[in-house]
C-alpha cells in the first residue's frame, strides 16, 4: 500500500513540525540566560558526576547563556547591582528621649574582586553561593532590617537629642563599621 503524494507531504510536514518543536522546547528548557547586573546560582536536586554536588553548586555564573538539565537543575538569578534600602525606627537617645529616625543605604552582595571589611581583595567566587545557601535570593529582606535597626540604635544612643539636631552632618557621616554584617557577604 503506497502513500499518496499528499499523505507523504503531510507526513514530512508533521515530522518537521515535531522536530522543530523538540528543538524549541530543548532550547527553552535546557538553557538559561544570566543578564548583566545579575549572577546565576544553580541548585541541583541530585549529585551528578562531573557536574557538581547535590544542593547549591559552588561558584556563581557570570552574565551569559548556559546549559542545564531540566528538572534536575534549577537556576536562580540574583541581582548584584547596588540597590537602595530605607528603614525607619523609633529609638532612644543618650538622654533617653525617643526619636523617629530613618536610614537609607545602598547595598549589594560581595562579589569576587571586591574589597572586604579589612581592605583585602576577595578572590572567592563562593561568597554569592554562600549568601544564597544561608538566606535565599531575597537576602536583603531577611538580614538588612535587623542590621540597620542595630546600627541606628547604637549610633543614636551616642548622642543626646540636642546633639542630633546640631551635629546632623557628623551623625549622618557615622558609619556602622562595628556591625555584624561582615558575616553576611554584603557591601
Amino acid at each position: 500500500m503506497e502513500m499518496s503524494v499528499i499523505e507523504a507531504a503531510l507526513m514530512r510536514t508533521a515530522q518537521a513540525s515535531f522536530g522543530l518543536l523538540g528543538v524549541y522546547m530543548g532550547g527553552k528548557h535546557c538553557m538559561f540566560n544570566v543578564d548583566g547586573g545579575e549572577r546565576g546560582v544553580l541548585f541541583q536536586r541530585f549529585s551528578i558526576p562531573f557536574l557538581g554536588p547535590q544542593g547549591v553548586v559552588p561558584g556563581a555564573y557570570l552574565p551569559g547563556t548556559y546549559l542545564m538539565i531540566p528538572w534536575l537543575q534549577d537556576p536562580t538569578m540574583i541581582d548584584v547591582k547596588a540597590r537602595p534600602k530605607f528603614e525607619k525606627a523609633v529609638t532612644a537617645t543618650k538622654d533617653l528621649q525617643s526619636v523617629n529616625i530613618g536610614v537609607r543605604i545602598l547595598h549589594r552582595p560581595l562579589l569576587s574582586g571586591d574589597r572586604d571589611r579589612n581592605g583585602e581583595v576577595t578572590n572567592n567566587d563562593n561568597t554569592l553561593t554562600q549568601l544564597y545557601r544561608k538566606f535565599g535570593a531575597q537576602y536583603d529582606e531577611r538580614i538588612l532590617p535587623s542590621i540597620m535597626n542595630e546600627v541606628m540604635k547604637t549610633t543614636v544612643a551616642q548622642y543626646n537629642a540636642e546633639e542630633l539636631l546640631t551635629k546632623r552632618e557628623a551623625v549622618s557621616a557615622t558609619r556602622g563599621d562595628s556591625t555584624p554584617a561582615a558575616g553576611f557577604h554584603a557591601v
